[in-house]
């Protein structure tokens, strides 16, 4: 039973020596790749990142129609008009204003009617 153990004890590390042989004779230099050292540069600061906790709110994304004495114009001259030359203010809800002016006014519309 002894000679069995060390016949297959001798058989199994002819093995293995031969294993290893046959992998280091086949590396050759065509498979060994250079390294290049890129050399040490001052680090640069790290920038940090932006988190957006919460999405933007509701009223930011509404699109209401202003509509100046029969024209539509947009946020920037809305907030461009003076109040004294206001004479009269109409505020239409989501339904009323979709009817009038389409898509555009599917958020509601606020018509402005200047003195004359």
């Amino acid at each position: 039973m002894k000679i069995i153990k060390l016949f297959l004890f001798v058989l199994l590390f002819n093995y293995t020596i031969k294993a290893q042989e046959k992998t280091i004779s086949t590396a050759t230099k065509d498979t060994i790749r250079e390294t290049k050292i890129l050399p040490i540069t001052k680090p640069q600061p790290v920038q940090p990142a932006k988190i957006m906790i919460c999405a933007p709110s509701k009223s930011s994304l509404i699109q209401v129609v202003y509509v100046l004495d029969g024209k539509i114009i947009d946020k920037l001259q809305f907030s461009k008009i003076n109040p004294n030359t206001i004479e009269s203010v109409q505020v239409l809800k989501m339904h009323e204003a979709k009817v009038i002016y389409g898509e555009k006014g599917a958020d509601g519309a606020v018509i402005i009617i200047s003195k004359k």
